[in-house]
């Protein structure tokens, strides 16, 4: 099963381009012999980038794109940020290089569903944490289109974090000066119990709400 990737569309939306684009460019310099440990980076993103955009050069690629993308989310808060891109990250690592370890560093809700791999869809939703919920959004794309579900997911997505925002990072334990996730953090994102999401979106998408099962 690690080995076995999801089936996508052409880009249906701007992220999905940033997120197919990216991962050709990392399977063209795979195909040039570039090593996997240099095409899939670190087994944490970094986030520094995320706190202070000027220092998101010295990051590995993967890290500056997902990044990006997490900046993007501009009614989002940081813990859900954060969230949403270690989540990003992992899924991007796995599927720029399926391997036994890229895969079973994949949180077990976020590894692909029969579905996924079988029928061809937008590569956002691989992101989204709960997998009937993925389901949904593949079979039926009219009803929910990008647009309307992200900007309201973006703003309502909660990930339960009970200490202070700033607390989710810490400094990397050398003399880089490097910010990570903090471990803890690692954990309660990794954790599908600690997603949930607004009233807001429980309103407009009911259907959806009632597939996030853990």
């Amino acid at each position: 099963m690690s080995n076995i990737l999801p089936q996508h569309l052409a880009a249906t939306c701007p992220l999905d381009q940033i997120l197919l684009d990216f991962l050709a460019s990392r399977r063209l310099l795979a195909a040039q012999g570039t090593p996997v440990a240099v095409l899939v980076g670190p087994l944490s993103p970094s986030i520094s980038g995320l706190l202070n955009p000027k220092r998101k050069a010295n990051a590995h690629a993967a890290s500056r794109v997902m990044v990006d993308v997490a900046l993007t989310f501009k009614d989002t808060n940081l813990r859900e940020q954060l969230g949403f891109l270690y989540i990003m990250y992992a899924t991007m690592r796995w599927q720029i290089a399926p391997s036994k370890e890229t895969f079973e560093n994949l949180p077990v809700w976020l590894r692909p569903t029969v579905l996924q791999v079988m029928a061809p869809h937008a590569a956002w939703i691989d992101n989204i944490p709960w997998p009937a919920v993925r389901d949904l959004l593949i079979q039926n794309p009219v009803k929910y289109p990008f647009q309307d579900f992200s900007e309201l997911y973006a703003r309502c997505a909660r990930l339960d974090w009970p200490f202070e925002p700033a607390e989710a990072v810490m400094p990397k334990p050398d003399d880089s000066g490097e910010l990570v996730m903090n471990p803890l953090f690692e954990k309660r994102a990794r954790t599908l119990e600690c997603w949930s999401v607004g009233e807001m979106f429980k309103t407009k998408f009911p259907e959806l709400a009632a597939a996030m099962v853990c």
